[in-house]
């Protein structure tokens, strides 16, 4: 999951209701930008396919795999040196060299 973890230290969700407490994890976490979603993105390994694919779980903002926009839950295969765009962040998805 990539994401943004939560503003106040030690806090790990949203309380929605008295009984109920809402929890999240991030494992890449892109810091306090606001216009990245607690949990904005999924990236996993396609077994059928035999690629690594990246989903947009937010429904607020857009993610950009190489300039190309992915709505909410939409999902997008990667290859090395794809370009992800998540709010103002950019970074690259690298594979290991193959020798």
């Amino acid at each position: 999951i990539i994401g943004r973890k939560p503003e106040k230290h030690g806090v790990r969700g949203i309380k929605n209701t008295e009984e109920e407490n809402v929890t999240w994890e991030v494992d890449l976490d892109l810091g306090s930008h606001k216009r990245v979603s607690k949990q904005h993105a999924f990236l996993a390994f396609n077994f059928l396919d035999n690629s690594f694919e990246i989903k947009n779980i937010s429904t607020k903002h857009p993610i950009y795999v190489n300039d190309e926009e992915l709505k909410p839950w939409q999902i997008m295969s990667l290859s090395s040196r794809s370009l992800i765009k998540i709010g103002s962040i950019e970074f690259y998805f690298l594979l290991p060299i193959e020798n």
